[in-house]
């Protein structure tokens, strides 16, 4: 009776794990979409952050996989949310000719995230 209790959990986990894993896969195949059509429209004006604003979706896929507690992986969204907003938000300036200090405050954001996701992970880890 117990086994399969575990069992249960064990599939319960490992299918959320593979939830977060395929959205953040498929945020990441959006946005390389959404970049490369606002490329297209921009006159031949090339912005490396707009090219690239998949990364903070594909390496939060992927280090969601590796964190355990709740919270951590909560925070570790936020922080994969702030940095993508930067980055496109970047990417538009950039493209637009504008220069605005904005993106900065997301990038400063996204590293507080991802620092008190990691704080979080470790202290748990230590806990337990």
């Amino acid at each position: 009776m117990n086994n399969t209790n575990w069992n249960s959990r064990d599939t319960k986990k490992q299918n959320r794990i593979m939830r977060h894993i395929v959205s953040y896969i498929i945020a990441a195949v959006v946005l390389v979409a959404v970049s490369q059509i606002y490329l297209l429209f921009s006159h031949g004006v090339f912005s490396w952050a707009m090219a690239l604003c998949f990364l903070p979706s594909l390496v939060g896929g992927i280090c969601s996989t590796f964190i355990r507690p709740r919270p951590a992986v909560n925070l570790l969204g936020s922080a994969v949310a702030c940095a993508t907003a930067g980055m496109l938000l970047k990417g538009v300036f950039e493209i637009s000719g504008g220069v605005f200090g904005y993106p900065l405050y997301y990038f400063i954001a996204a590293g507080v995230f991802l620092l008190a996701a990691l704080i979080t992970a470790f202290a748990v880890f230590l806990l337990s």
